[in-house]
């Protein structure tokens, strides 16, 4: 055999090889939108999870409150927008505002949506609700 003809074998043998070895960690782009659309699955999860906790709550649910009732593996990553309303004819006024929730790594979101009304010197309870994607 020419030398060419053993390197060339050589070559091909090591790139055999080395796709072999490198097979198993290779995912397909299904694989990935499907890991993708479980992430975020599971982040709307967690968001309704802190919704439900949250929903009926006496005042205003601050960040910290969002906070303690989100599961492990979740976090709060702004505090999103806040609008009040204006008074009302029975002295009501109202509020609405939106905390961002995202996974560990921050890719995937959901935003809550906290709404109050405060009449009578005293909240009523708060309104929460979990959406998927960014505030």
């Amino acid at each position: 055999m020419s030398t060419s003809r053993v390197i060339t074998t050589v070559i091909g043998v090591v790139v055999i090889v080395f796709m072999i070895l490198m097979a198993p960690n290779h995912r397909s782009p299904s694989q990935r939108i499907a890991d993708d659309n479980a992430n975020e699955a599971a982040v709307l999860a967690a968001a309704r999870e802190a919704a439900a906790k949250l929903d009926g709550v006496e005042g205003n649910p601050s960040i910290q409150d969002v906070e303690a009732v989100l599961p492990s593996g979740f976090q709060v990553t702004g505090g999103g927008r806040s609008r009040s309303g204006g008074i009302e004819r029975d002295g009501s006024m109202s509020s609405t505002d939106t905390v961002e929730i995202t996974d560990a790594d921050g890719v995937h979101h959901a935003c809550l949506t906290v709404e109050t009304t405060f009449r009578n010197f005293t909240y009523e309870p708060a309104s929460v609700r979990a959406d998927a994607g960014a505030c």
